[in-house]
């Protein structure tokens, strides 16, 4: 969680788990929100920070994430953070 004058204004997910095909841990971040009032103030590259830390002393190779192709402050939000655009995810509603 991060908190500004006591109030929550972000938070991040994080879950780790091994992946066959990298034959190796992976930090999956599945949810980083930060609330309207707390942008521009770098709460979420201090959360991504943080989780990338806790990947990194758990033994991760590399964290990942997945966000909504129509996100696009998102996207330039994590490629300034250093991560790339490596897959594509694909969903079926059941």
């Amino acid at each position: 969680l991060a908190l500004l004058d006591g109030e929550v204004v972000g938070m991040i997910g994080l879950h780790l788990q091994f992946h066959l095909h990298h034959v190796n841990w992976i930090g999956e971040i599945q949810e980083l929100v930060v609330m309207p009032q707390a942008r521009g103030l770098n709460v979420g590259s201090k959360l991504l920070a943080w989780a990338e830390e806790e990947a990194r002393q758990a033994g991760a190779e590399m964290t990942e994430l997945s966000t909504n192709v129509k996100r696009h402050d998102a996207h330039r939000f994590y490629l300034r953070e250093g991560y790339e655009q490596s897959h594509f995810r694909f969903t079926k509603a059941l």
